[in-house]
């Protein structure tokens, strides 16, 4: 009896060595809150709000502040339910134990909180607080149990759907053809059709395909008009340049090609037949063919201009200094 007893002392020592305690911080993210919950972690005002997690031990704590607008809140444990007035008349915020339990089985637990709405206290709006200060959990030390097993005879299910009901008994020498065959073809009906989330996602990659094929197309036809607006540029400017080198290489007809000239019609000076001698054959006729011709009878129109000068001045020497006669 003795043994016994140290040994259950022993186990029960062990156990208290093995056991802590584990604070689950508000802003765990195990903590799950409805959309209505608001903003602020540890508190809402929405009635209907909802706060739920689940925990593997043998204790759970969980302590609420209680004030005078403070509502009425529901606590639920593996759907059991404890409801309580978070209302308090004293003039400051206090705390109370909403859920306190031991002795639970060292499995996984449930829990929901809820508020209710306003009871004796509720704010200036009509509603009314749930405030949570802190939520805790003991475990034992030891490893959950694992799950229960199914048992014996249950491990293969039984066939359902389509393909069960259309099976019928038939000899087991014939059965194992058309059997293998819906077999087959349920699983390539398995296979070919995709999960929602799977087409959701083929569908998203096309539709950014397509969108990023559109914008390399667009791009490629900016690119292509640049470019073919740059060549007409160019072809252009091409143009107005050959144009203008054509029309300043092209040589004037009238300088290849001279027509004769007229024949001078200047009044000759009395007494200038020595003027009309020595004048060159080239003045006086007109003036063809190649530009050394033209400077050649040039010259010889200087030469007679100058002849015509000294005969003038000859003339003017007579005149001024006759000849004298004498008589006899």
């Amino acid at each position: 009896m003795r043994l016994h007893a140290l040994v259950g002392l022993g186990s029960a020592l062990l156990a208290l060595a093995r056991a802590r305690t584990v604070d689950i911080p508000l802003d765990d993210p195990s903590l799950v809150r409805s959309e209505r919950w608001g903003t602020q972690l540890q508190r809402t005002q929405h009635k209907g709000s909802t706060l739920s997690f689940s925990f593997t031990g043998t204790a759970i704590r969980i302590i609420l502040n209680t004030y005078h607008t403070y509502g009425v809140v529901t606590i639920t444990l593996d759907g059991r339910d404890t409801t309580l007035d978070t209302y308090s008349d004293v003039g400051h915020i206090d705390s109370t134990c909403g859920l306190c339990e031991s002795g639970l089985a060292n499995t996984k637990h449930d829990v929901l909180l809820t508020l209710d709405g306003p009871g004796q206290g509720q704010s200036g709006s009509g509603q009314a607080w749930m405030n949570i200060r802190s939520i805790q959990y003991e475990t034992d030390g030891t490893d959950p149990p694992p799950p229960p097993s199914p048992p014996p005879g249950s491990s293969t299910p039984s066939p359902t759907g389509p393909a069960a009901s259309n099976a019928t008994p038939s000899p087991s020498s014939t059965t194992t053809g058309p059997v293998h065959s819906q077999s087959s073809g349920s699983s390539t009906g398995q296979q070919n059709s995709d999960p929602p989330e799977h087409a959701d996602r083929r569908a998203k990659q096309l539709t950014a395909a397509a969108i990023a094929g559109v914008a390399v197309a667009s791009v490629a036809v900016a690119v292509l008009s640049i470019l073919g607006l740059l060549w007409l540029v160019r072809r252009r400017r091409r143009r107005q340049q050959y144009a203008a080198h054509e029309q300043f290489a092209t040589p004037n007809p009238y300088l290849l090609h001279p027509g004769p000239q007229s024949p001078d019609t200047r009044p000759i000076v009395s007494g200038s037949s020595k003027f009309k001698s020595a004048r060159s054959p080239a003045s006086a006729g007109p003036v063809t063919g190649s530009p050394a011709g033209t400077r050649d009878g040039e010259m010889g129109e200087a030469d007679g201009v100058r002849a015509e000068l000294a005969q003038i001045r000859a003339d003017l020497s007579r005149l001024a200094h006759p000849p004298q006669y004498t008589t006899q």
